[in-house]
């Protein structure tokens, strides 16, 4: 067994002392008696047991100690105990002298051991155990919290389990959170409650990294309000040309759980309609614009009357493109980009749009903007010219930004002119 100076030094002095007092005994006793030791020795036991100097373990660590008994005993028995198992445990190891230590948690605890002969304890010694931290352990990299997804009745509790990464990581501390308390509560132990009909995302938050947070959908069903009805500001109304308007839409009853609402329009060339019911009127005419509920399909209608005319063309029609006011002139057709616009937009994955001119006309910025949008459509434009009828071809992909001039127009004669060259316009003549 390894020893070090100090107070293994006067353990060495006290068995020494031990020795020397007996064979002292002795000699003055074996003259007076002579020499006659036989029984009345056999009932002198004596014994004495030395430990470790104090030890350093890091937490979760653990080691073997052994000691050292000195006696005439033929047997013995050690006791090893610990002042605080809670911070470290000790475990005798059966048929030797030496147990094994386990740090629980850092502090210290006094392991002491004693050598007990006969029923009598005989001697008793002791030495410190410090745990320190686990310097082998890891930051918090990562949070995912079982299940990932549940639904929980109003009222209902439903029990989560937050995993850290690495499984060695210094602190698996988490912190609980509900983003919308009003649909479900969570506890400090990942409890989670519904509250109310909807859903919402409860979290369990890293307390070594805040930035570090996994989450888990929670629905919540039962106790849900029905909507009963819908009603529009107004029935009616009249709007100029380049002008808008916002309609309110009143949902029944007015604690109704799901409130959304989709709007439309039945003529978008006349006037369309953005999903917070602004109206924008475009050109003269008469559309129906009508307001649907989510929840139950009821619906609103307002009738609009266009005056006058607009050269814009609507931006609805061109989700995220700027639309850009343009005049008409006998190449700028209004009604010809609209159109074209809608069929781009709408067509189906990887479809060809059809559109037919009644003349050679021009494309513009915003049918550039939405073959931009929609990669994937390929765009058939038809049109007389010089007593035969013509299709042009924009291909999947077609950069026609890059053809138009300084005003935001390209003609249809002037594109002709890249016909037929490796990604570029093909132009057929039909008849």
């Amino acid at each position: 067994m390894k020893r070090q100076s100090g107070k293994a030094y006067s353990r060495v002095l006290k068995t020494l002392a031990l020795v020397m007092g007996m064979a002292l005994g002795l000699a003055l006793f074996l003259p007076v008696f002579g020499m006659q030791a036989k029984a009345d020795d056999d009932n002198d036991i004596w014994g004495s047991v030395i430990t470790w100097d104090d030890i350093s373990l890091e937490r979760g660590k653990s080691r073997g100690v052994d000691c050292s008994v000195h006696t005439n005993a033929d047997s013995y028995v050690l006791y090893w105990f610990s002042s605080n198992d809670d911070i470290v445990s000790v475990q005798a190891n059966e048929f030797s002298d030496s147990a094994t230590i386990y740090a629980m948690n850092e502090g210290t605890a006094t392991i002491s051991v004693t050598l007990r002969i006969a029923g009598m304890n005989i001697d008793n010694d002791t030495f410190r155990v410090t745990v320190g931290p686990d310097h082998s352990s890891s930051a918090v990299s990562n949070i995912s919290i079982n299940p990932g997804n549940i639904s929980v009745g109003a009222g209902a509790t439903y029990q989560l389990q937050a995993f850290v990464s690495p499984t060695n990581a210094a602190n698996k501390n988490v912190t609980w959170e509900s983003w919308d308390t009003g649909i479900a509560t969570v506890d400090s132990r990942g409890v989670v409650t519904g509250i109310n009909y909807g859903h919402t995302t409860v979290a369990a938050r890293s307390q070594e990294n805040s930035q570090i947070v996994g989450t888990c959908g929670v629905d919540v069903y039962g106790a849900a309000v029905p909507v009963r009805g819908i009603s529009l500001s107004q029935n009616a109304l009249t709007l100029n040309a380049n002008s808008n308007v916002r309609l309110g839409a009143a949902i029944y009853p007015s604690n109704a759980t799901n409130k959304n609402v989709v709007w439309r329009s039945s003529n978008d060339y006349v006037a369309s309609v953005y999903q917070d019911g602004t109206v924008a009127g475009y050109h003269a005419g008469t559309c129906v614009i009508t307001a649907w509920t989510q929840d139950g399909g009821y619906t609103a209608s307002c009738t609009v009357n266009v005056i006058g005319n607009s050269t814009v063309v609507p931006s609805s029609s061109v989700p995220g493109a700027t639309t850009v006011i343009q005049p008409a002139t006998a190449t700028h057709d209004p009604a010809f980009i609209y159109n074209t616009c809608v069929g781009i937009i709408s067509a189906p994955q990887g479809g060809t749009v059809s559109v037919a001119a009644t003349k050679p006309l021009a494309y513009d910025v915003n049918i550039a903007n939405a073959l931009k949008l929609r990669p994937d459509v390929t765009l058939v434009v038809t049109f007389p010219f010089n007593g035969h009828n013509f299709a042009m071809a924009l291909p999947k992909g077609y950069n026609l930004s890059a053809k138009l001039d300084a005003t935001g127009w390209v003609d249809f004669l002037v594109l002709c002119n890249y016909q037929n060259k490796p990604g570029e316009v093909q132009v057929a003549m039909l008849n």
